[in-house]
């Protein structure tokens, strides 16, 4: 596995970043154009719509 300085725009990933003081992660990937990231109540993913200014954009980025 090896960080990456951008998010990815294709493939899958992961992302951890901070919120309040707690480290939080998701598992994303790009699929058909879109943005999906696990659902661990689904196990499945689903469609996540990205915005820039969430707190993903502070995160740091993972891919294999």
């Amino acid at each position: 596995m090896r960080e990456v300085s951008k998010m990815p725009t294709e493939g899958q990933f992961v992302i951890i970043w901070e919120y309040n003081g707690l480290p939080w992660s998701d598992t994303v990937k790009w699929e058909d154009g879109g943005l999906l990231i696990y659902d661990h109540e689904d196990d499945d993913f689903i469609h996540h719509s990205y915005d820039s200014s969430n707190v993903w954009s502070k995160g740091r980025y993972f891919i294999v």
